[in-house]
């Protein structure tokens, strides 16, 4: 039973994962998203030396907030702010909400310094952000209900592709 709801979840998460290609509004906000990640990624594949500065990590959250600034447009010229508040779309709005919430966290821990540099750099890195900001661009892009296996596929989802990241990264000679 455990692993059948395990097989369900990775299913769902490769769903939440394909979603923004099936849509041309989706491919546009996650276009950017996937060539940012990959430069970047290309640069550090390629300069393994150079760390993350407190400098890259407050960019990093504050380019968070464009994602943040343009599923919040999405999300209020899709549906009505009642419909956002109380209706079904309300799972897609707490995403949107939670993403805006942390977005200022990282911002503040970044320009701050408040919170130790390993955690700062680790939460802020290229790869947490964009992935981040690419599973909350599919969950509020496509037409998902936002429920609890949604948030746990979601989370498998982002570590999933964090390791591939990874993965990719370490093979840049």
């Amino acid at each position: 039973m455990a692993f059948e709801y395990m097989l369900r979840l990775l299913e769902y998460s490769w769903k939440i994962f394909i979603s923004p290609w099936l849509d041309q509004k989706g491919i546009w906000m996650i276009l950017p998203l996937i060539l940012i990640l990959i430069f970047i990624h290309i640069y550090f594949g390629r300069h393994r030396s150079e760390e993350l500065g407190w400098n890259s990590a407050f960019s990093n959250s504050i380019s968070l907030l464009w994602v943040e600034i343009t599923l919040l447009r999405f999300s209020l010229e899709e549906h009505s702010l009642g419909q956002l508040l109380s209706g079904p779309e309300f799972g897609k709005a707490m995403v949107v909400g939670f993403l805006g919430l942390w977005v200022i966290a990282l911002a503040v821990f970044n320009f701050f310094h408040i919170v130790s540099k390993r955690f700062a750099f680790m939460a802020s890195s290229p790869s947490s952000v964009y992935v981040l900001a690419y599973i909350a661009v599919s969950l509020v892009v496509a037409d998902f209900t936002i429920v609890k296996e949604t948030i746990i596929s979601s989370i498998m989802l982002f570590f999933i592709l964090l390791l591939l990241i990874n993965m990719i990264k370490l093979s840049i000679p």
